[in-house]
């Protein structure tokens, strides 16, 4: 029969019975393996068996009153103790006061036995309870130019609770940054001021070590009327400072604001090397006064420049996902004492050396410098966005979905194809905000090859350490079919060209011409198309632009006055393809007449975008173009003037017939591209209406006596 124990003394590992006692400590006799020990119904387990002592752990501590005066049963329960719940804060009034002011902070488990500290000054408490601490803030909590947390701990130890820092008012901090510092190179220490608030002036001095660190200049600066002029280095190694408001008005900087930045060239530096930049009374003394000319307390904290004790790199390349190299985009590598940026090389590679190892960083790409907005950027891209919104056929590419998605929502819409159509134009100058390229990270992955958001671009580093490799992949805006990099390879051509032509018409000043742009060939399952209409701007101005038999062809007319020059974009909005007949009218362009005589050229090019032609399958067409022309004539010639004669033809182009006045002549005539008669009229006196049925489409030209006008026949 094993006896009862019997416990002499118990104890925790920290003292009596503390907020939470990792061990219990036993003195007394009659132990076995089988031993327990149950306080506040919490179970001890995991001790060591001992005759004497005995000893027993429990990593959750016990909270709460150990009963006691139990009589013996089964076991000793005799002991009366007590264990210390942590502290809790829950708020704080005010946030911000001054040395002497009264604050109260609120929360849970708060006792006589707690203590808080300011700025790691102890407080005076005046009023406590288990929800409530009333304090004083201390003497010298101002004087610590580095702000802690406000701390609440019991004085029986255990673990404390932090609040976020207090804010002492009363005194001004000034203070420098420490900042890395590489040989070689240049960095940029901000000084900050905490507690400026109505100030009206400012001077000190900064020492540094100038066998080390040679002054380079001033930025940044952050005061009402600073200039350069107001921070000088007049020996070596030392820096003043001197600024007042120019009205005396006073002036207020948020904590931590940059009031000024000194700039440093870095000499030769042994690794963990650390140069103090220290501020000092001389040569001008540390002194900061308010609007009111009062001069508060100013306190204090040196800054260093510090080498590392290694170096790392950071490197890698950017492509497109086809493997084009993307030279030229900006890389910015953060955060530094100054970012450091680069631009990728022609091999779209990019490094940044001697980097603080176990440092933080990031790298950044973008690319708004392409010459040309619209590069890459084409019907055939507005095609397949249109397919992948109406589901015909998904783009099942995460990189060409990311660029669809022009505006940056998250998701591929008409307005995309809206924004790429006006960009393409020329209607639109840019993409919102002015973005051309989104890159990605190459080695991010994606679940949903049509839904890759969210997307990954830039790269974080924590604790750096050399790392090569680190690559981005470009998705140009836009370029569903990566055309930006013109030696990826192209869809072959398609067998049959498409074939444009402009037609020949005939003008006098001050009339106004519609000219269409016809097919003249070719146009057999076609999904997009695009070109340029072209003409002097001197002789002839754009009225207006129509549809002709292909519905929802787009245009820009917005600089065409001024350059001649017109795009023209058309896209199956059903996203398959059309076929249209020789002779289909794709626009019809109207036109003032401008010039006073000759001949001026109308024509179909690549000017502004490209004329090009793709089919249902993507393939692009050849497109052949022929060029038209404008005929002016004077309103009638001396001799026509002394008849009375002058021709006017209407409509001009015409179809089935067209009317003739101004004939003094009983015929007219009309011949052919070759000069042939092929038609004859009797004229009515005033005017006359001639019939063209059965001619063939072209230019004509009408004689009545000795004047002539152009024809032409739709």
């Amino acid at each position: 029969i094993n006896p009862d124990p019997v416990v002499a003394s118990l104890t925790s590992s920290t003292g009596a019975w503390q907020w939470a006692g990792k061990c219990l400590y036993g003195t007394g006799s009659d132990y076995a393996t089988g031993l327990s020990v149950d306080a506040a119904g919490v179970l001890y387990v995991g001790g060591t068996f001992n005759s004497s002592p005995f000893t027993y752990g429990n990593g959750n501590g016990i909270l709460g009153e150990i009963p006691g005066n139990t009589p013996p049963g089964a076991g000793y329960s005799g002991f009366v103790g007590k264990v210390w719940a942590p502290p809790t804060v829950t708020g704080i009034v005010p946030a911000s006061a001054p040395v002497g002011a009264t604050i109260t902070l609120t929360g849970a488990n708060l006792s006589s036995s707690n203590f808080v500290k300011i700025n790691g000054v102890m407080t005076n408490i005046v009023v406590n309870s288990a929800t409530s601490i009333t304090a004083v803030v201390p003497a010298g909590a101002n004087l610590n130019a580095r702000p802690r947390p406000l701390k609440v701990n019991n004085l029986n130890g255990g673990p404390g609770f932090s609040l976020p820092n207090f804010t002492v008012t009363g005194s001004v901090t000034v203070l420098a940054d420490s900042v890395a510092a590489l040989p070689g190179t240049v960095i940029t220490v901000p000084v900050r001021v905490r507690g400026f608030q109505g100030m009206a002036a400012l001077q000190g001095s900064l020492t540094f070590d100038a066998t080390k660190l040679t002054f380079a200049g001033i930025t940044q600066l952050g005061l009402p009327g600073m200039v350069a002029a107001n921070v000088a280095s007049p020996a070596s190694g030392q820096l003043s400072f001197a600024w007042n408001n120019p009205t005396n008005a006073a002036t207020t900087v948020a904590d931590n604001g940059v009031i000024f930045a000194v700039k440093f060239s870095v000499g030769a530096l042994a690794p963990g090397a650390s140069l103090p930049l220290s501020f000092a009374n001389a040569p001008v003394s540390v002194l900061v006064m308010k609007a009111d000319f009062t001069t508060p307390t100013i306190v204090t904290l040196s800054g260093k420049a510090q080498a590392p004790l290694g170096s790392a790199t950071l490197s890698g390349g950017i492509a497109t996902s086809t493997g084009a190299l993307v030279p030229g985009v900006i890389i910015v590598c953060t955060p530094l004492a100054a970012a450091q940026g680069a631009l990728t090389n022609a091999n779209g590679q990019f490094t940044f050396p001697g980097l603080v190892a176990t440092g933080t960083y990031g790298l950044y790409p973008s690319k708004a410098n392409d010459v040309t907005v619209n590069n890459g950027l084409s019907v055939l891209d507005l095609a397949l966005m249109q397919r992948h919104i109406l589901g015909v056929a998904p783009l099942a590419n995460a990189y060409k979905v990311v660029a669809a998605d022009v505006d940056r929502s998250g998701t591929v819409t008409v307005a995309d194809v809206a924004l790429a159509r006006g960009v393409l134009l020329g209607s639109t100058p840019a993409f919102p905000m002015g973005r051309r390229w989104v890159f990605v990270r190459n080695d991010q992955s994606f679940v949903n090859q049509n839904a890759p958001w969210p997307i990954d671009t830039f790269r974080i580093y924590n604790s750096l350490t050399t790392a090569v490799g680190q690559g981005f992949v470009g998705c140009r805006l836009g370029d569903i079919d990566n055309s930006w990099d013109a030696t990826i390879p192209r869809p072959a051509p398609g067998v049959v060209p498409v074939a444009l032509r402009m037609e020949d018409v005939a003008g006098q000043p001050g009339q106004r011409l519609t000219v269409p742009v016809r097919i003249a060939g070719g146009f057999q399952d076609i999904s997009a198309l695009q070109l340029t209409a072209a003409w002097d701007p001197a002789a002839l101005r754009l009225a207006a632009a129509a549809a002709g038999d292909l519905p929802g062809v787009a245009v820009n007319q917005i600089h065409a006055t001024a350059t001649g020059r017109l795009p023209l974009v058309w896209t199956d909005a059903a996203g398959t393809s059309q076929s249209r007949p020789a002779g289909a009218v794709v626009v019809y362009l109207t036109f003032d007449v401008l010039q006073a005589s000759g001949a001026t050229a109308l024509d179909l090019t690549s000017d502004v975008v490209p004329a090009q032609a793709y089919d249902h399958a993507l393939a692009l067409h050849a497109l052949t173009v022929r060029p038209g022309s404008v005929t002016i004539g004077a309103l009638g010639t001396t001799a026509d003037a002394a008849a009375g004669q002058s021709l006017l033809l209407y409509p001009n182009p015409a179809r089935e017939t067209v009317t003739l006045r101004g004939a003094t002549a009983p015929t007219a005539i009309l011949l052919n591209g070759l000069g042939r008669p092929v038609r004859t009229w009797h004229l009515q006196p005033g005017s006359s209406t001639l019939d063209l049925r059965g001619l063939p489409m072209g230019l004509y030209t009408v004689r009545a006596g000795i004047t002539t006008r152009q024809l032409v026949v739709e």
